[in-house]
């Protein structure tokens, strides 16, 4: 008995008297008799089952002997129970989940039913499954409308019982029932006319509904028309009509109001739907419906009236409302375009933010339609803020794009710098290292992600292209040096002949030669002589190297006078000598320009300002200088009288209000009249001064000194040199019996001007003949003491002159580490070099640069230096052919290094081949191996 495990069926059994399997599925058997015979009849059959390990032998290359004939069993076997399940009846409910099931089981347990040999039974299977889940689909589908279609009759079904129901229980006493209960019967019948547009309702249910509801209504209106025609049927709504008024006079909002315009709209509703009855109804009396026509007429005209009084009052209070309303609203819109701005911190943020700001304004102005005086207001915000929002934009895409080009920069100076470092290494390992691991390195590629984050890809891929051309370029030189260069990189092998390399780098720089400015570029013998009017004008300037020293300046002296000049001189003279040195070596570290060397002259600095500040503090008065005291002194004494008092008057006043508010300014208005006046006067002082360099600088100290002189007390303050000039004058006339003579001089003086030009010329006399060098400054200041002496009772022994010594500097100004310091010397030389020479020297330099650059942009020198192509390759046919050519040439036109060196320089080097077969190329990587400038000439017929 055998069963079909495909079909999952017995088949018929077979009836013998005894059997035997063979190995490769025979069955023999013997066939039954019912009597006993000699000749027993024996059938072999063939048999799909087989015994043992016996396969055929047949077809065992192919994918089905692969897979195996119990897999393949099991698949049809589960295809044939899904052919069972298409030929049923839709008898069931989960008929079609039980298909899409087994279609999907089948096609993922048997993965090679989708190949040629087995059919491509996968793609039938894949369609009746996607059928049978269309139809689960479908049928959800469809009991959810009958359920929904079943649950809305059932709700229509138990409105309609219920409204009958009230019907049958209503008196019918007010019309105002009569227009309820109709009005609920109008909304009924719509919603029973609806379901017909539901799937799977009832029909006859439908009609049935309708008819009831028709019927309803009919015998309702026709009551209704009979009770209109009563005197008092419409008195409620006379009644509601005038209480709508009586309130519409004490709502002072506009909700209110449009509260009461909704009441009112639902009254007149009433009174159409009265109306809408009886002109449908067959009245068979036409007086009956003129009548009642006319009286809800009547009602219509108050009702018009009213909602015309509505109307008006909600545009006056909705008036006052809006106004207070809308600038409460635009408030808020200016405060969120404040907040907008202040957060919008990229272009897209700023394009977000419009975008909701103008959505605000378009609701604004939409609930402010009806008022014409807000929409002009809303309409200049708007380009306000399309103004604001565009100017933002604009500067965060410039901050944006400056930033971009900033690190663009920062990473090329990066990668100039790390392609020297890269050549200079000695092996490939290094260099992969170095670029793999490097700070600088990593720094770049920190760039390129910032670049990429701020959307400029095309900077970003630019620099990524430059870091991997600096890598393979240093690969390819290191190549090259162990290959081809001798003694380092100052010797390369072309061929048999080796070649001296320029490693000098072709640049454009101004140097001096013969007394003038010349053009030079590096590494060549090109020279031209540089015209230009500032350059010549600074000729003073051009052996300066530094902006903070020249050979009368020490860059120390420099440092410490700008120092002295921007702190608070208070400060630093309350500051100990490790505190300046701090100080001046953190300024002295952030100026590069100075040159200054940590250490050397940080220290000389510190140095020098220490004296500087304390001669500062401890000279007061004494720190003008003894010129400006002299000269003020002299015109103060030669005023006349009525004028001095009133200048007096002014200065103790003002110094009055100084003493009791130190920051005040006010004493500045004094200071500028003594200005005016010594300006304008004609004395002997103003003579004198007219002399000076600069005049009006001088002439402003005079009037500063004598403010801060006489604004305490009417004495001048004198040096203790002018006193020593003095007696050393007088006891030198005494010596020499002179002192008749001198004060014959002085009695033969007409006026104030003799007197001071004869006591001058005396003391100048003596000074000069007899005196150091430090008294001859103090001749001035000698003159106007032995004049007016009296009025001078405060002597200052505080000498302004001090030796500095133990600097580390070299200057001219400096001997054996020592620095003759004199305060107003001093301040007088470096205020003159501040002012003048430092904004010279900056000129000078910015112009030296500015030509410099002219002329490279004109002779575009980068056009002159080799590139090698970064795809450029040195192959066998290079090296053995091409280089044993061009060294042979090389050496007649440049000579080789060594003793084969020929002094009958001669020949050219000629390339012949049609265009791109890579002379230039070629002929661009020896000029930069060899370090020779390379220029491209070309025919431009």
């Amino acid at each position: 008995m055998a069963y079909n495990v495909i079909e999952q069926q017995v088949q018929t059994p077979i009836i013998c008297n005894g059997f035997t399997l063979l190995e490769g599925g025979e069955l023999a058997y013997f066939r039954t008799e019912d009597e006993q015979t000699k000749h027993h009849m024996m059938q072999i059959w063939q048999t799909p089952f087989l015994k043992g390990d016996v396969l055929p032998s047949e077809h065992q290359d192919t994918l089905l002997f692969k897979i195996g004939n119990k897999d393949i069993v099991k698949a049809m076997a589960e295809s044939n129970e899904l052919i069972t399940l298409l030929n049923k009846e839709d008898s069931y409910e989960g008929l079609y989940d039980d298909i899409a099931r087994a279609s999907k089981d089948v096609i993922d347990a048997y993965y090679w039913l989708n190949e040629e040999e087995t059919q491509q039974l996968s793609i039938p299977l894949k369609e009746i499954n996607k059928a049978a889940n269309a139809a689960v689909d479908e049928f959800e589908k469809v009991k959810q409308l009958r359920k929904q279609a079943a649950k809305e009759t059932q709700s229509i079904s138990k409105k309609s019982e219920e409204l009958f129901n009230k019907i049958k229980s209503t008196s019918f006493k007010s019309i105002q029932d009569f227009v309820h209960l109709l009005t609920q019967l109008r909304t009924l019948r719509g919603e029973v006319i609806s379901l017909n547009e539901i799937r799977y309702t009832d029909d006859a249910f439908i009609e049935e509904k309708e008819q009831q509801i028709v019927e309803q209504n009919e015998l309702i209106s026709r009551r209704a028309v009979t009770f209109l025609l009563q005197d008092t049927a419409l008195s409620p709504y006379h009644q509601a009509v005038e209480e709508k008024q009586e309130q519409l006079e004490k709502v002072d909002k506009v909700i209110d109001i449009k509260q009461l315009e909704k009441e009112v709209n639902q009254i007149a509703e009433d009174l159409e739907l009265l109306i809408d009855i009886v002109s449908n109804l067959k009245i068979e009396d036409t007086s009956h419906s003129t009548k009642i026509i006319e009286n809800i007429s009547l009602i219509f005209a108050t009702i018009n009236q009213l909602k015309a009084a509505l109307k008006n009052k909600i545009k006056a209070v909705g008036k006052k409302e809006a106004q207070a309303d809308f600038a409460a609203q635009l408030k808020l819109v200016d405060q969120s375009i404040i907040n907008y701005l202040d957060i919008a911190d990229t272009p897209e943020k700023c394009d977000e933010f419009l975008t909701k700001i103008s959505i605000t304004l378009e609701e604004l102005e939409g609930k402010f339609a009806d008022f014409d005086e807000y929409i002009t207001t809303i309409i200049e915000k708007r380009e306000e803020v399309y103004a604001a929002f565009d100017s933002r934009k604009n500067s965060l895409v410039e901050a944006r794009n400056k930033k971009a080009i900033s690190l663009q920069n920062a990473a090329n100076r990066i990668i100039k710098g790390a392609q020297k470092r890269a050549q200079s290494l000695a092996s490939t390992v290094e260099i992969n290292g170095y670029f793999a691991s490097d700070l600088m390195i990593n720094k770049v590629r920190d760039i390129i992600k910032q670049l990429q984050e701020l959307d400029d890809a095309g900077k970003a891929e630019s620099l990524e292209t430059a870091l991997k051309s600096s890598r393979e370029d240093a690969l390819r030189k290191l190549k090259d040096k162990q290959e081809l260069y001798e003694d380092g990189e100052n010797i390369i092998k072309l061929g048999q002949h080796k070649f001296g390399v320029n490693k000098q780098q072709l640049d454009l720089t101004i140097v001096y030669k013969n007394d003038s400015l010349y053009y030079h570029l590096t590494g060549t013998d090109f020279y031209q002589k540089l015209n230009n009017e500032i350059l010549e004008q600074s000729r003073s300037l051009w052996d300066q190297e530094l902006v903070s020293e020249n050979h009368d300046v020490y860059r120390s002296s420099y440092l410490a006078y700008t120092i002295f000049q921007s702190q608070d001189t208070e400060q630093l003279a309350q500051s100990s000598e490790a505190d300046l040195l701090q100080q001046v070596q953190q300024i002295a570290s952030q100026n590069y320009a100075g040159g200054y060397v940590k250490g050397v002259h940080d220290h000389d600095a510190a140095a020098i300002l220490n004296v500087l500040v304390q001669k500062h503090h401890d000279l007061e008065l004494l720190r003008f200088t003894p010129n400006v005291r002299a000269h003020a002194q002299l015109f103060w004494q030669q005023l006349d009288q009525e004028i001095k008092n009133k200048y007096n008057q002014i200065i103790k006043r003002a110094g009055h209000v100084l003493q009791v508010f130190p920051n005040s300014d006010n004493h500045i208005f004094v200071i500028d009249q003594l200005i005016i006046e010594i300006t304008n006067s004609n004395q002997t002082a103003i003579t004198i001064i007219e002399k000076q360099s600069d005049f009006n600088e001088h002439i402003k100290q005079m009037a500063t000194y004598l403010f801060y002189e006489l604004k305490d007390n009417d004495h001048f303050v004198v040096s203790q040199n002018a006193i020593d000039l003095q007696n050393s004058f007088e006891k030198a006339l005494q010596s020499q019996n002179a002192y008749t003579q001198f004060n014959r001089a002085l009695d033969e003086c007409d006026t104030q001007k003799d007197k001071v030009d004869t006591v001058r010329h005396w003391v100048s006399a003596f000074a000069k003949a007899e005196q150091p060098q430090s008294l001859q400054y103090h001749i001035e200041e000698c003159v106007a003491h032995m004049l007016y002496g009296s009025s001078a009772e405060v002597v200052n022994s505080i000498n302004a002159t001090q030796t500095i010594t133990n600097l580390k500097g070299t200057h001219s100004t400096i001997t054996d580490g020592e620095f003759e310091f004199n305060y107003h010397r001093f301040v007088a030389l470096l205020d003159d070099y501040v002012k003048y020479k430092v904004p010279a020297y900056e000129m000078f330099k910015k112009t030296k640069h500015q030509v410099t650059e002219d002329l490279k942009s004109q002779l575009r020198l980068e056009e002159f230096k080799p590139r090698v192509l970064s795809s450029f390759v040195r192959n066998k046919l290079i090296n053995q052919v091409y280089f044993p050519l061009i060294g042979d040439n090389l050496s007649k036109q440049l000579g080789t290094v060594g003793d084969s060196k020929r002094t009958d320089r001669m020949g050219m080097l000629l390339l012949i081949s049609p265009p791109g077969y890579g002379k230039t190329t070629l002929m661009e990587y020896v000029a930069n191996r060899l370090g020779l400038i390379f220029m491209k000439l070309m025919d431009q017929r």
